[in-house]
C-alpha cells in the first residue's frame, strides 16, 4: 500500500474533521469542531493513498517543553499498513527537531503506543495537560470515574526513545545503567565457585552497608525447598529488615528433609557471621536439582570465600554464579531522576526452564538506594512482579524454590512514601522487565520471544487468564513455530478461555497487521503477517472485544514445549515436519556454535551411552562433542562388549537402562537396536 504523509492543510480540515468524527462514536476520541480542526489543521500530520487522506495525527503543544500526540487516527479500511506507526514516528521527529522535551498521549488504547517506546504512566506526570485541555473539558467527570475503575494512560515519550531507552516524562527520567545489583550506592556483591557445581561460579553473596528494608515474592507451589521456607520465616521475624542476600546454584536444596533445613539455616548463620549482622537479617535461596542434598561443609566454606571477595562493582559477577541452565545472566539497571532526588535500582535473576505459572524455577534480587519502607517496598515488589516475573511462561511448569526478594538501603537520601511510590513501581517494574525477558529469550530450547497482548478485557483477572490461555496453546505454538498466520486458533482459544469474550467485537492483529475485526477477515493481509512470524520477536494481539479498559502483556518463549524426549530407531519414524524440524534445529545448532554463541544445556546431569560396534571416528566424536555440548556426560563400554556375545542384547540393555539417560548404538545389525529399545522401555 503507497502512502505518503504530508503536512496538513487548511483544505484538509473537512477530510480530518470526518476522520475523527467517525471514531467518536467508538469511543477511541474526543470530539473535535470543524472550527477547531481548521484553526489548526497545520499542526496535523496526515496520510495520503490514491490522493484520499486516510490518515492524521496532531502535534499539539502543551507548554514549551511538553507536546501531545492528539486525535491519532487511521481509516478504519486501511489499517493494517503500519500508518499510524509512521505518523507517530514522524511527529516525535517533529517534536525532537521543535525542541520539546517530552511527547504524551492520553489514550484509551495504551498498547499502540506501548509498541512505540511509551510507557504507561499516571496522567497527573503530565500536570500540563491537565492545566490546558481538562479542567475545560465537558467530559472531564466522566473521565474521572473512567479513571477511577480503569486509570487513563498516559504515554510518555522523549524524542525517538525506543522500549528500553531513555524515557522522560515530566519531571521523571529513567535512564537504564550499568552495575545490576551494585548499581545502587551501599551495595557489595560477589560470585565465587566453591565446589557446589562441577565447574563455575556456584554461589553469589550480596550486602547492604546499612540496616534495609527487605521484601519478597515466593513460589506458589506447595512443594516449597527448604530456603523459601527459611526466608519466609527470616522476614517474618525481623518485620521486614536484612542486611545480606546468599544464593548457590547447582543444587536446590529441595524435599531433601530436616537435613535440607538445618543446611538451608547453617547458610543462614555463616551469612550473619560474615557479612557481621545479625542471623535474622539473613535470606537464602537454592536453585539447580530437587532431591539432591546440599553439601553443607562445602556451601557454608563457600560463604567465607564469598564474604571476602566482596565489591562495589561485583554485580555481573553475582548473576553469573545464580546461573544453571540459563545461556547467558540476567541483570539491569537503572538510574531514576525525580522531583524529589536521584536514585538507582539494579537487579540480577535466573531461569530458563519450568517458568509458568507465578514464576516457577526463577530467583530474582533488586536492590535500590532510595529509601522505602518495608511495607511499601512490598507493595511496590508484588505490583511490578505481577506483570513482569508472573506474566512470563517458558514451559508451562511450577518450581519449588522460586522467590524474588527487595533490597532498599537510603544511601541516596531519596525518601520514598505513597505520593512517590507510582514513580518507583514505575522503575522498579522496568528493571523487572528487563529481567524477565531475559528469562524468556534464554528459556530452555526457545527460538522465538512471543508476546501475547489481551486488550478489551472487563477484568484485569479476565485479561490474565485470556493471556495465558493463549501462550500455553500448542495450537497457537505451532502456528508461530510454523509462520501460519492462523488468527482462528487465536479467536478459539480466547472464545474458550472461560473469559467474557464478545466475537462480533472482536479484533485479532499479529504484529501490525489486522487480520481480524468487525467480524470480518482480512485474509488479503495473511503474507504480511506471516513475514512478520518468521521473525524471533513475535506480537500477538487479541481485542476481547467486550469494551473493557483492561491491558495486559505476556511474553512467551517459544521452542522448549514442542520437544519431548523420544527414540530415534529409524528415519522413518519422523513424519516429513518432524524431520525438518530436527534438520533446522541442528543447523540452528552449528551455527550458534560457529558464532560462539551459547545454546540450551537440554542434557544437563544426563548421561548418554555410547556402544560402537563399527570402527569409528567421526561419528563417535561428533556425538560425543554434542552430548557435552548439550550438557551431558558420556561413557563408552569397550569395544569388546560384544552385543549378544558375553551377554544376551536383552541383558546389556536392561543393565543400561538402571545407569544411563540414553544411548547411541552403532552395530551390524539393525534388529540389535530395536531389540535393545524392546527390553529397556525407559532407555532413550
Amino acid at each position: 500500500m503507497n502512502v505518503h504523509l504530508r503536512q496538513g492543510a487548511a483544505d484538509d480540515a473537512a477530510a480530518i474533521h470526518a476522520l475523527i468524527s467517525a471514531n467518536v462514536a467508538a469511543g477511541h476520541l474526543l470530539p473535535r469542531t470543524m472550527d477547531d480542526v481548521h484553526a489548526h489543521a497545520e499542526r496535523f500530520l496526515v496520510a495520503v493513498h490514491d490522493g484520499r487522506l486516510i490518515g492524521c495525527a496532531e502535534l499539539a503543544p502543551l507548554s514549551p517543553a511538553v507536546a501531545e500526540v492528539r486525535s491519532l487516527v487511521v481509516d478504519e479500511a486501511a489499517r493494517g499498513h503500519r500508518t499510524g506507526v509512521r505518523l507517530v514516528d514522524a511527529l516525535a521527529e517533529r517534536a525532537r527537531t521543535s525542541g520539546f522535551v517530552t511527547l504524551c498521549a492520553f489514550t484509551h488504547q495504551p498498547s499502540h503506543f506501548l509498541r512505540l517506546g511509551f510507557s504507561i504512566v499516571p496522567h497527573v506526570w503530565v500536570p500540563e495537560k491537565i492545566a490546558h485541555d481538562c479542567v475545560s473539558c465537558s467530559r472531564r467527570a466522566a473521565a474521572r470515574e473512567r479513571r477511577a475503575a480503569a486509570p487513563h494512560s498516559v504515554a510518555g515519550r522523549s524524542g525517538r526513545t525506543r522500549a528500553g531507552s531513555r524515557v522522560k516524562v515530566a519531571d521523571l527520567t529513567i535512564t537504564p545503567i550499568g552495575g545490576a545489583v551494585t548499581a545502587p550506592a551501599g551495595f557489595r556483591a560477589t560470585g565465587v565457585a566453591c565446589g557446589i557445581k562441577k565447574s563455575g561460579l556456584d554461589l553469589a553473596l550480596i550486602v547492604s552497608d546499612r540496616d534495609a528494608s527487605a521484601a519478597a515474592v515466593f513460589t506458589t507451589n506447595r512443594a516449597q525447598a527448604a530456603p523459601v521456607i527459611v526466608s519466609k520465616a527470616q522476614l517474618a521475624a525481623s518485620a521486614g529488615r536484612a542486611r545480606a542476600i546468599v544464593i548457590n546454584s547447582g543444587c536446590a536444596n529441595a524435599c531433601t528433609g530436616d537435613a535440607g533445613a538445618d543446611t538451608a539455616r547453617a547458610m543462614v548463620e555463616a551469612t550473619a557471621r560474615h557479612a557481621h549482622c545479625a542471623n535474622v537479617e539473613v535470606l537464602v535461596a537454592s536453585t539447580g536439582v530437587i532431591g539432591v542434598e546440599l553439601d553443607c561443609d562445602v556451601v557454608t566454606s563457600g560463604i567465607a570465600s564469598a564474604a571476602a571477595a566482596l565489591d562495589r562493582d561485583g554485580g555481573p559477577s553475582a548473576a553469573r554464579a545464580i546461573m544453571t541452565t540459563d545461556p547467558f545472566p540476567k541483570e539491569a539497571a537503572v538510574e531514576v531522576t525525580a522531583a524529589t532526588g536521584a536514585y538507582r535500582i539494579g537487579g540480577i535473576a535466573k531461569g530458563s526452564g519450568m517458568i509458568e505459572p507465578m514464576m516457577a524455577t526463577m530467583l530474582g534480587v533488586v536492590t535500590t538506594d532510595a529509601a522505602v519502607a518495608p511495607a511499601l517496598l512490598q507493595r511496590a515488589l508484588t505490583a511490578a512482579v505481577d506483570v513482569t516475573f508472573n506474566a512470563i511462561s517458558v514451559d508451562g511448569e511450577c518450581s519449588t524454590n522460586d522467590c524474588v526478594f527487595a533490597l532498599a538501603g537510603g544511601a541516596s537520601g531519596v525518601q520514598i512514601g505513597d505520593a512517590e511510590l507510582p514513580t518507583f513501581i514505575e522503575a522498579l517494574r522496568r528493571v523487572c522487565e528487563a529481567l524477565a525477558i531475559g528469562i524468556v529469550r534464554g528459556g530452555e530450547g526457545a527460538t522465538k520471544l512471543v508476546t501475547v497482548r489481551v486488550t478489551g478485557a472487563r477484568s484485569d483477572e479476565d485479561a490474565k487468564r485470556a493471556a495465558r490461555a493463549i501462550a500455553n496453546s500448542p495450537l497457537v505454538k505451532t502456528a508461530v513455530h510454523g509462520a501460519d498466520p492462523n488468527w482462528g486458533r487465536l479467536v478459539a482459544v480466547a472464545g474458550r478461555a472461560g473469559v467474557e469474550f464478545q466475537l462480533e467485537r472482536c479484533a485479532i492483529a499479529i504484529g501490525d497487521v489486522e487480520l481480524f475485526a468487525h467480524g470480518r477477515p482480512y485474509d488479503d493481509r495473511a503474507p504480511e503477517a506471516s513475514r512478520h512470524l518468521q521473525g524471533t520477536d513475535v506480537e500477538l494481539h487479541v481485542d476481547l472485544g467486550t469494551g473493557g479498559r483492561v491491558t495486559v502483556r505476556k511474553p512467551v518463549a517459544l521452542g522448549q514445549t514442542e520437544w519431548t524426549a523420544t527414540r530415534f530407531l529409524s528415519i522413518l519414524d519422523l513424519s516429513p515436519a518432524e524431520l525438518e524440524t530436527c534438520l533446522d534445529l541442528a543447523a540452528r545448532f552449528k551455527a550458534d556454535r560457529a558464532a560462539g554463541r551459547p545454546h540450551a544445556r537440554p542434557l544437563t546431569g544426563r548421561h548418554v551411552a555410547l556402544l560402537f560396534e563399527k570402527p569409528s571416528l567421526r561419528t563417535r566424536s561428533t556425538f560425543q562433542i554434542a552430548v557435552r555440548e548439550l550438557g551431558g556426560d558420556t561413557i563408552e563400554p569397550p569395544a569388546d562388549v560384544a552385543l549378544g556375545g558375553r551377554e544376551t542384547v536383552e541383558d546389556v540393555a536392561r543393565n543400561l537402562e538402571r545407569w544411563v539417560h540414553g544411548a547411541v548404538v552403532r552395530t551390524y545389525a539393525h534388529a540389535c537396536v530395536e531389540r535393545m529399545a524392546s527390553a529397556a522401555p525407559r532407555l532413550r
